[in-house]
């Protein structure tokens, strides 16, 4: 059944991992937010600095300033199960129809190497398995980053040839792997 992502922008919905919530952002997140994007130390691998919305994580949270739908990007907050504290958050961007995307995940500094990246982009890439959106995922990364290529490699990402703006890799979501992830309980 393919899903109607427009109602998307308005609120997109949650799903449940083992360990993680991925959620709307609420207002009571915005300390948790905020740290995840005062760590300046991620930009060096985004290859640029903080943006507006980054440096006032408020925006989100006013239509005027901030509008998903012209911004073309879809934005998770990944929780903790147990506290539902926002520890990072995935993004969808460049967003095609229900065709194609891209996706991006960032993690708070101190949840770093516990699997919450793979945990949190494996339970969204099952929730789009589900609903029939997004053949087509792309995650670029930032030439050097060996931690995220070594994530998105575990999750079923395949390195293409390409390079994006000569000095991201480009990989693609292999689906061809993702029922055999299921069998073996990935998510």
């Amino acid at each position: 059944m393919m899903e109607n992502i427009d109602s998307w922008y308005d609120k997109v919905p949650v799903v449940y991992t083992k360990n993680l919530i991925l959620r709307p952002f609420k207002q009571k997140d915005l300390p948790e937010v905020k740290d995840v994007y005062q760590d300046k130390s991620l930009y060096r691998f985004l290859g640029r600095n903080q943006n507006a919305l980054e440096q006032h994580p408020e925006y989100l949270f006013d239509r005027e300033v901030y509008d998903p739908r012209k911004e073309n990007m879809l934005r998770w907050g990944i929780a903790k199960s147990g506290d539902d504290k926002i520890i990072g958050e995935l993004m969808l961007y460049d967003i095609e129809g229900k065709e194609r995307c891209k996706i991006g995940c960032r993690v708070a500094k101190r949840y770093h190497s516990q699997g919450v990246a793979t945990e949190a982009n494996l339970g969204l890439i099952n929730y789009f398995d589900q609903k029939g959106v997004f053949p087509i995922l792309q995650a670029d990364v930032m030439r050097g980053h060996a931690v995220s290529c070594h994530t998105l490699e575990k999750c079923g990402f395949r390195k293409t040839d390409q390079l994006f703006l000569g000095r991201y890799y480009v990989y693609l979501y292999d689906y061809s792997t993702h029922q055999e992830r299921k069998e073996k309980g990935w998510f």
